[in-house]
């Protein structure tokens, strides 16, 4: 909880919750500011309908939004493979906002330019009462985000009561100061966007560079055809498994590219003293974030730009134990519920933890010898696209995970120790670009987001 522990409050206060953490100070001055704000604030209820319209199943050509495809802060839309199926889904239309109940701090919320449906775990509002694209702007205000985190309930999955949100007390200012703030996020967002894209080409600059020096020329084409997916596998090669993703062709060509390196190839077993999996803690082990009777643990929404975010963990109590994380460990995504990420989201913790750290049992962790490879190094390598086919490759189940045996036989190009760091240098320089980048992104959106609140909420 931010804010004071003990507290008293006037019995006329209490109304709807009768929690601690919705009536604290805290609450009850970001409450006062969105009221007292320069312009009349009214409910949000008053300004905008709640679409409750569901659907058991995904039509032809129908976009679904997740959780996942919405970016926080922004609230862009990023595409992902298509969902085959939903058990229900809620519909949205062009210019409807979408308003997570789940995890608020994450700050997800979407002003949607098509329709399509979403994830339950969004409010879908109709705007009636003002501009969409300003009402999203101030449910994603710092105001908005802070009060919204003290009202969600829950450790494992916090959410929002609808009745809270329903009564968010929202400033309504005349058309020309809405359409100003709308403007003010759009000119923000369009910067992000151009470098974002910068970003983008900075990260294929990386890769490139790693592969130019280790002389990889990753295979240009993607099997795609009948033909191409129809191939002959010796029974000499089918060893603990045999399932055909696992022997067809686009894997087997990224294989052979990787063995007409510049390098000879060792296994990972050979350069890693520890290769194993995390340990999720039961729910009931969940607490309050930065508490001092707590420890932090890793998950896979810890990554930040290039390495791991210790400041975007969970908490649990010191009680539990777990398997303990540390610098220059590396993780990979080993169960997710969408197959396609496993072995695709790698992480590097690049600073040592100032506490006992964990990490769950979705991610599979690698401990490098460092006598042997430079964790960098490493981290570059399987994070390139042809290691994250290969690793993704491995995963095996209707619930497609990634176990330590499976990724321990992987082989890599592996330069002596010296080469390594040439190669980390050169690769330092891109990211050190792309960090800068990162922080003008921030800055910029911050920026925007202090003006609007100063315009509507003043100093």
């Amino acid at each position: 909880m931010t804010g004071p522990v003990i507290f008293r409050l006037r019995r006329t206060l209490v109304q709807g919750r009768l929690d601690p953490r919705s009536t604290q100070p805290l609450v009850q001055a970001l409450i006062a500011r969105l009221k007292n704000s320069r312009f009349p604030a009214v409910a949000l209820h008053k300004l905008a309908s709640f679409r409750k319209q569901v659907v058991q199943d995904i039509s032809p050509g129908t976009t679904y939004i997740g959780l996942e495809n919405i970016e926080g802060i922004s609230g862009g839309y990023v595409p992902t493979s298509e969902k085959e199926s939903v058990s229900t889904a809620a519909i949205f239309k062009a210019g409807d906002v979408l308003f997570p109940k789940l995890r608020p701090y994450l700050n997800k919320t979407h002003h949607a330019n098509f329709g399509g449906i979403c994830s339950t775990e969004f409010h879908v509002l109709k705007i009636h009462g003002a501009l969409p694209g300003y009402v999203a702007a101030i449910l994603r205000s710092d105001s908005v985000v802070q009060l919204t985190t003290q009202w969600m309930t829950g450790n494992t999955l916090p959410r929002l009561q609808t009745e809270d949100i329903q009564n968010l007390p929202i400033p309504l200012p005349p058309p020309d100061v809405q359409v100003k703030v709308q403007t003010l996020m759009q000119v923000a967002f369009a910067e992000k966007n151009r470098l974002t894209d910068e970003i983008d080409q900075l990260g294929i600059e990386t890769t490139n560079v790693l592969y130019e020096y280790l002389n990889i020329t990753p295979p240009n084409r993607v099997v795609s055809t009948f033909q191409e997916r129809i191939f002959i596998c010796k029974q000499s090669q089918i060893i603990r498994r045999m399932d055909p993703y696992f022997f067809s062709l686009l894997p087997a060509a990224y294989t052979t590219a990787v063995s007409k390196g510049r390098y000879s190839l060792a296994a990972l077993k050979d350069v890693a003293y520890l290769i194993d999996t995390g340990k999720t803690p039961p729910k009931a082990s969940y607490v309050e974030s930065g508490i001092a009777a707590a420890n932090p643990i890793i998950k896979a929404g810890s990554y930040s730009g290039i390495g791991i975010d210790l400041e975007k963990v969970d908490w649990i109590e010191k009680s539990f134990l777990g398997k303990r994380a540390d610098i220059n460990d590396i993780f990979i995504l080993s169960a997710a519920h969408q197959p396609e990420y496993v072995g695709k989201k790698i992480y590097l913790l690049l600073t040592a933890p100032t506490r006992e750290t964990y990490f769950v049992g979705e991610l599979l962790r690698i401990k490098p010898d460092l006598a042997k490879v430079d964790p960098k190094y490493l981290f570059s390598l399987l994070n390139s696209s042809i290691y994250k086919l290969l690793l993704n490759r491995h995963k095996r189940g209707q619930t497609s995970h990634l176990y330590p045996r499976d990724v321990r036989e992987i082989l890599i190009p592996l330069p002596t120790l010296s080469e390594q760091k040439i190669i980390v240098k050169k690769i330092q320089q891109i990211e050190d670009e792309i960090q800068a980048r990162h922080d003008l992104v921030k800055k910029k959106v911050a920026i925007a987001k202090a003006q609007v609140e100063k315009l509507i909420l003043g100093d």
